[in-house]
C-alpha cells in the first residue's frame, strides 16, 4: 500500500511561514512595546518614513491573527508528547523485525515444554511364525511396552536451560523494542529540526523584505541603488536556500516512517516548539551496568550455559527403563485337565543403559564448558563498548546543553546587534553588507539553538536506550 504522509507543518504550509514570522512581523510594523518583542522593533526607526495611521488601521485584526496562532501553539505542544507517544504505539504494533523477535520468544517458550518431556514409549510386537512351544500352550505372539527415564534431575535442569534461553530471547526483544524507539524519537527530532529550518528561513525572508522597504525608502532620500540590489541578490539566495530545505522534506519522512510501517495513511504532527529533556546522570553507570538489556541478555546465556554443563554432565549417567511384557499363549489340545492350560504370560521389565562408550557426551561437557567462556568473554567486550558509548552520550548531552546556551546568548547579543545597525544605516554609519552580515548571523544561531536542543534530545533518547528506561 502507498503510505500517503502528510506534514501538518503549522497550518499546512502556510501556518509553517506564519508560526514565528507573523508574531514578529507584527512587532515589526505595528510598533509593539520592547517588553513583549524582546527585541527592538524594526521599523520603530523608520518612524520618519511610515505613516502611523497606516499602522493603525489594521493592527487590531493582525493582532487578533496572532493570538490565534498563539492559541493554536499552545495546544500543538499540549500534545507534542501524546503524539510521539503515538508514533510509538504504530511502531511497536506494526515493525516486522520487532514481531520476529517476539516470534523467536515464543519459539523458545515452546521449547522448554518440549526438552522437559520423557522420551517417547517403546512399544514392540512379535509374531511366531513357528510357535515355541511350552508345558502351557503354544506361544503365538507377543507385546511389549518400555519407557526409559533420564538420570535424576536431568530433565529438570533441561528446563531450566531452555527457560534462561527463553528470558535471553524476552531481553533481545526488549532491547531491539527499545532501539526501534529510540531511532522513532530520533527520526522525530530531525523532523522538528527541519520544520524549524523552514521556519527560520520563512522568517529571514521576510525581515528582508521588510529591511528592502528601509533601503528603498532611502534610496529616495538620496542613497544608494546598489543597496537595494546587493539586498535583492540576498533575498533570492534565501529563498534558493528555503526551497532546498523544503525539498528535504520527502526524505526525511520517509526515514521517519520506515520504523513506523503503518498499515494505511497517517497525519504527522510536529510541535512548534520542542522542550529539551532533562537527565540525571547520578549512578547512571551502576544503571547501565544493572539495568542494560544486552548485558542482561549477556548474563542469561552465561547462566544457560553453565546449566547446559549441568546437562551434560547428568546426560552422561545411566538412564533407567521399565517395561512390560505380554506372551499371548495357545491351548494344548493334546492333553486334558491340564492346569493353566494356554494361560498368557505377563512379565514386569527393568533396564538401565551403561555409558560405556561417552566421547558424545565428553565433547557435550567441553562444548558446553567452552562456550561460558566464550560468552563471558562476549560480555566482558559488550560491557567495555557500552561504557564507552555511555562516556560519548555524557559528553555529546553536557555539550548540548554548552551549545544551547551560547546560541541563546549569541542570539540575544545579534538581535541587539540587529537594532543599532539598522539605526546606523538609517543615519549613514553603516553599509549594507554589516546589515546583511548580522542578518545571516542571526539565522545561523537560530539554526544551531534548534540543532543543540534536537541532539540534546535524541541524545536523552539514546541515553535511555542504555539504561532500559522509557
Amino acid at each position: 500500500m502507498k503510505t500517503m504522509i502528510v506534514m501538518k507543518n503549522n497550518i499546512n504550509n502556510l501556518g509553517m511561514t506564519l508560526r514565528k514570522a507573523t508574531g514578529r512581523a507584527i512587532r515589526y510594523i505595528f510598533l509593539l512595546p520592547k517588553k513583549a518583542t524582546k527585541r527592538m522593533p524594526l521599523l520603530s526607526l523608520m518612524q520618519n518614513n511610515i505613516a502611523i495611521n497606516s499602522k493603525l488601521k489594521v493592527k487590531s485584526n493582525i493582532q487578533l491573527i496572532a493570538y490565534s496562532l498563539l492559541l493554536l501553539i499552545t495546544a500543538n505542544n499540549t500534545n507534542a508528547q501524546s503524539s510521539l507517544d503515538e508514533y510509538l504505539k504504530i511502531a511497536a504494533e506494526n515493525n516486522t523485525e520487532l514481531k520476529a523477535k517476539y516470534i523467536e520468544y515464543q519459539i523458545a517458550l515452546e521449547d522448554i515444554n518440549g526438552v522437559g518431556s520423557l522420551p517417547d514409549l517403546n512399544l514392540s510386537f512379535g509374531y511366531f511364525v513357528s510357535p515355541v512351544e511350552t508345558r502351557v500352550g503354544p506361544q503365538q505372539f507377543k507385546l511389549s511396552a518400555t519407557q526409559m527415564f533420564p538420570w535424576f534431575g536431568t530433565l529438570s535442569s533441561k528446563e531450566d536451560v531452555s527457560t534462561k534461553k527463553a528470558e535471553a530471547k524476552f531481553k533481545a526483544f526488549e532491547n531491539y523494542r527499545n532501539s526501534l524507539f529510540y531511532n522513532v524519537r530520533s527520526s522525530y527530532y530531525k523532523l522538528y529540526e527541519w520544520q524549524e529550518n523552514v521556519a527560520f528561513k520563512n522568517e529571514l525572508l521576510i525581515d528582508l523584505e521588510l529591511l528592502r522597504k528601509l533601503v528603498l525608502t532611502k534610496y529616495k532620500t538620496g542613497g544608494r541603488m546598489s543597496d537595494v540590489l546587493l539586498l535583492d541578490i540576498k533575498i533570492e539566495e534565501a529563498k534558493m536556500q528555503k526551497n532546498s530545505t523544503l525539498d528535504k522534506k520527502t526524505s526525511i519522512e520517509s526515514a521517519f516512517t520506515q520504523w513506523l510501517n503503518p498499515r494505511e495513511s497517517i497525519v504527522i504532527n510536529i510541535p512548534y516548539t520542542l522542550k529539551a529533556q532533562e537527565f540525571i546522570l547520578v549512578g547512571i553507570v551502576d544503571s547501565l551496568i544493572a539495568n542494560n538489556l544486552l548485558l542482561n541478555q549477556k548474563d542469561l546465556e552465561i547462566e544457560a550455559s553453565n546449566l547446559q554443563v549441568k546437562v551434560a554432565n547428568k546426560s552422561a549417567l545411566p538412564q533407567i527403563g521399565f517395561g512390560l511384557d505380554y506372551v499371548n499363549v495357545g491351548e494344548r489340545t493334546d492333553v486334558s485337565n491340564l492346569t493353566d492350560n494356554g494361560r498368557d504370560v505377563l512379565m514386569p521389565m527393568a533396564t538401565i543403559t551403561i555409558p560405556i562408550f561417552n566421547s558424545r557426551k565428553s565433547a557435550d561437557k567441553k562444548i558446553a564448558q567452552l562456550n561460558v567462556l566464550k560468552i563471558q568473554s562476549e560480555r566482558e567486550q559488550l560491557e567495555f563498548t557500552l561504557k564507552s558509548a555511555l562516556e560519548n552520550a555524557i559528553f555529546n548531552y553536557n555539550d548540548a546543553i554548552r551549545k544551547e546556551e551560547l546560541a541563546k546568548k549569541q542570539l540575544q547579543l545579534a538581535k541587539q546587534t540587529r537594532s543599532l545597525l539598522v539605526n546606523e544605516y538609517s543615519t549613514g554609519k553603516a553599509d549594507i553588507q554589516e546589515l546583511i552580515s548580522i542578518y545571516q548571523q542571526i539565522l545561523d544561531y537560530k539554526f544551531a539553538h534548534s540543532k543543540a536542543v534536537t541532539e540534546r534530545n535524541t541524545t536523552v533518547a539514546y541515553l535511555y536506550n542504555l539504561v532500559n528506561r522509557s
